[in-house]
């Protein structure tokens, strides 16, 4: 994950959590309490350096919250200027970021 993904997760998890809303506000959005969104951030912190890439690994229920942090900031904002404003991305690239995420675990996990 580069640093300027991971510094979109963190803004979309920052979204998701940091408001008036409370936890089950969170649950809904996440399906998880804001301290494991926070922890995923931190992790995300912590191993990708701000000058490139690092490889981090993730479990099947931080990488739901990844993707639901980016699925829902894409649709929270009002115009893709404010989106962009907030998290210094253009909506559709971080849609796509959200599909190659999903995309990359489909063909990791065995068919059914």
């Amino acid at each position: 994950m580069s640093s300027s993904q991971a510094l979109l997760v963190g803004e979309c998890l920052s979204l998701a959590t940091g408001g008036l809303w409370g936890e089950a506000y969170v649950g809904f959005k996440l399906g998880v309490a804001s301290n494991s969104a926070a922890t995923i951030d931190q992790e995300l912190t912590s191993k990708v350096s701000a000058n490139g890439r690092s490889e981090v690994t993730f479990t099947i229920q931080q990488l739901h919250v990844i993707h639901c942090s980016l699925t829902g900031a894409v649709v929270d904002f009002i115009s893709d200027e404010y989106f962009h404003i907030r998290t210094g991305w253009y909506r559709e690239n971080a849609i796509a970021f959200a599909r190659e995420l999903s995309r990359s675990l489909r063909e990791l996990m065995p068919l059914e």
